[in-house]
């Protein structure tokens, strides 16, 4: 049981046959408060005390294949991971570190998003939840 400090329904952890399922209550003022406490405790001592942080590159106006002719080198290293993504009329590609907290994994992604964006120049049109109409708006 998790405890819950903000209101009456209690939260739950359970484990079996190597599954975790994780139960909150749905309000934002209880919810949050168990995510951020209990279960995040939870989750990093599960993980070994280790994080997974993501940024994803949008990009429009050149295909999958030639991203991935121009990141090849880029896609073959360990850490961070650099995975290509089709999408409807753009690609996306997400950078992906693994680290002991999210500033040392974005330590790592940062300057590999500023790798691709050099390479791929004016293709690259934003980054993580950006929209493509809110950069051609932006211009």
């Amino acid at each position: 049981m998790i405890p819950n400090p903000n209101g009456t329904a209690p939260g739950l952890i359970a484990e079996k046959n190597g599954k975790v399922m994780i139960a909150l209550p749905g309000p934002k003022g209880e919810f949050d408060p168990m995510a951020e406490g209990s279960v995040r405790e939870y989750l990093q001592s599960a993980g070994g005390g280790t994080i997974i942080s993501s940024r994803t590159v949008r990009i429009c106006g050149i295909g999958e294949s030639a991203v991935d002719e121009l990141l090849a080198d880029l896609m073959d290293q360990e850490s961070p991971t650099v995975a290509p993504y089709a999408q409807t009329g753009e690609v996306h590609v997400r950078v992906t570190a693994r680290a002991a907290s999210k500033e040392a994994a974005m330590e790592q992604i940062l300057p590999v998003c500023e790798e691709i964006q050099k390479r791929l120049g004016k293709p690259v049109y934003g980054f993580d939840l950006e929209t493509l109409e809110s950069a051609i708006l932006a211009e």
